[in-house]
This record gives structure tokens, sequence and C-alpha cells, in this order.
């Protein structure tokens, strides 16, 4: 029984230290961080128009958004 709840926190341990490490697409979202700050509309509407799935995807729509919305 030792073995298997040695075996189960291992199991955890592993799952938590993953998020860690970072997903597939982090440099993209960062990408168009900076793109936002430094008013580069071509790279963030391309980095916007590029589907992979992550977790913050929806802040790089709302940063294409509030840019297509502040353009005079």
């Amino acid at each position: 029984m030792a073995k298997g709840l040695w075996a189960a926190l291992a199991f955890v341990l592993a799952g938590l230290t993953q998020g860690a490490h970072g997903q597939d697409g982090d440099d993209r979202i960062l990408a168009a961080r900076e793109a936002l700050r430094t008013g580069d509309r071509a790279t963030l509407e391309r980095l916007a128009a590029e589907r992979e799935p992550h977790v913050l995807d929806l802040y790089v729509r709302y940063w294409r958004l509030t840019n297509i919305l502040a353009r005079p």
C-alpha cells in the first residue's frame, strides 16, 4: 500500500509541475502583447489570425478588437 501511495503522490506532483513549464503557443501570446504595446498592428492581426488552442488566446482576440476600435 505504501508503494501505491508514493506512486499517487509522484503522479500528482508531476501534474503540478507540468504547468510551470508553460504551454505551446506561449511565444505567440507574448509576441501579441508586445505588438499591442508597440503599436504593431500588422503583427497583432497576423498573430490573432493564428488558431492555436491556448488558455490565453481570448486575450489576443481582445487586443485585436480594441486595436480595431481605437483606429481613427
